[in-house]
């Protein structure tokens, strides 16, 4: 059975554990059907977005089941300037930080 959440497919390369995902540029999503939580979906909204990009619509779901599964969630997203790598990477890590009190370290994004 696949760890991957839907719409995703894993790699069979066996030197390469990592999946692959091909991103089109139909692969276009409403923020709220990313799995984000309610209060980023309500917040997307009042700035405006309510279409994710290509990128941000392939990434936030894996990583969001990532974590849910508790699997490794390490991810390197390779596309141009301005196609929304940063809020790809961000919305989850935000989406994760919400229930959380301890002020320490939770992330590092280079």
């Amino acid at each position: 059975m696949s760890s991957m959440p839907p719409g995703h497919e894993e790699d069979n390369d066996d030197d390469d554990p990592l999946p692959f995902v091909d991103v089109s540029d139909e692969l276009r999503a409403p923020a709220s059907e990313a799995g984000l939580h309610p209060h980023l979906c309500a917040t997307l909204e009042r700035m405006g977005i309510r279409t994710l990009f290509p990128v941000q619509a392939a990434a936030i779901p894996w990583l969001l089941h990532a974590e849910a599964a508790g699997l490794a969630s390490d991810l390197c997203v390779c596309a141009p300037t301005g196609s929304g790598k940063t809020l790809a990477y961000v919305l989850p890590i935000v989406h994760s930080l919400l229930s959380r009190v301890v002020c320490r370290l939770r992330a590092v994004v280079v």
